[in-house]
C-alpha cells in the first residue's frame, strides 16, 4: 500500500522485484480505500494485517481492526528500541485509547500465551457497552 506521493525511484525498485502494490491515498494512506481496492480488485474479503506499531494503529485509528492476536514468548531482550503492537505516527491525530475485550486465552509451546482479544469500534458499541469499557480505562 502506497500514497500517490510515492517517488519513481520507489516504484521501479518494487516494479524489478516484481513485487505489488497499490495506492490508497493522496499525501496520507486511507486504509479504508486501502480495504475497498483488495476487496474489488482481489475479491479479499478476510485481511490478516501483519505490519508493525504504525500501520497496526492507522488501521486501528480509521476503526478497521476487529480482532488483536497476540503471541507472549517468555524471553526478553531488554532493548529499547523494539516494536511496538501500536505505535501512533506522529501526523495521525490523537484519539481516545481501543478498548479491546478479551475473547480467547490458549497456551502454546514452549510456555507461550495465545491471545485473542476482540474490538468493536465505539461507533458500533451500545452506549452501555462504552460506559464499561470507559471505567475499565
Amino acid at each position: 500500500m502506497l500514497t500517490e506521493r510515492a517517488s519513481t525511484a520507489y516504484l521501479e525498485y518494487l516494479r524489478e522485484f516484481n513485487i505489488s502494490y497499490i495506492f490508497a491515498g493522496r499525501e496520507a494512506l486511507d486504509c479504508g480505500l486501502a480495504l475497498h481496492k483488495l476487496k474489488n480488485l482481489f475479491g479479499i474479503d478476510r485481511l490478516m494485517l501483519a505490519g508493525g506499531g504504525t500501520i497496526n494503529w492507522s488501521f486501528l485509528q480509521e476503526d478497521l481492526l476487529d480482532e488483536l492476536s497476540l503471541v507472549v514468548a517468555p524471553a526478553a531482550d531488554g532493548d529499547t528500541s523494539s516494536v511496538s503492537v501500536f505505535e501512533r505516527a506522529d501526523f495521525l491525530p490523537p484519539r481516545k485509547p481501543a478498548v479491546f475485550r478479551l475473547g480467547s486465552v490458549h497456551a502454546i509451546a514452549g510456555d507461550g500465551l495465545w491471545l485473542r482479544y476482540l474490538y468493536r469500534p465505539a461507533s458500533l458499541r451500545s452506549r452501555k457497552e462504552q460506559l464499561k469499557g470507559d471505567e475499565e480505562l
